[in-house]
C-alpha cells in the first residue's frame, strides 16, 4: 500500500481474479484482461473498474486467444489489442 509513493510497481497475473483478495485488486491501477468464462471472475473485475470501463467488459468472453483489453491509469484510452505468438523455434 505504501510502495506507490516510492515508485514501486508490481505486475500481478491470475487466471482466477475472483480468488484474489479484494484489497489486492483495488490497489491495481491498470488492468489487462483476457478472456474469462466465469461469472464470478467477471463480477470481481467489474467491481475493480470504473463505471465507464465496465461497459467494455461485456465483450471479454468473446476475446480470442492472445487478445487483451487494457483499462486504467496506464492506458489513456481503454484499448483492445493482440499479442503476437512467438515462432516455435523461440519457445
Amino acid at each position: 500500500k505504501e510502495g506507490r509513493k516510492y515508485g514501486v510497481h508490481l505486475g500481478l497475473v491470475s487466471q482466477r481474479p475472483a480468488e484474489l483478495d479484494r484489497t489486492v485488486l483495488s490497489q491495481c491501477s491498470t488492468l489487462f484482461i483476457m478472456r474469462m468464462a466465469s461469472d464470478e471472475d467477471h463480477s470481481m473485475v467489474r467491481s475493480a473498474t470504473s463505471d465507464a470501463a465496465a461497459n467494455l467488459l461485456s465483450f471479454v468472453p468473446s476475446l480470442a486467444t492472445g487478445e487483451v483489453v487494457g483499462i486504467g491509469e496506464g492506458m489513456p484510452l481503454a484499448a483492445r489489442f493482440t499479442f503476437r505468438q512467438l515462432p516455435a523455434a523461440m519457445l
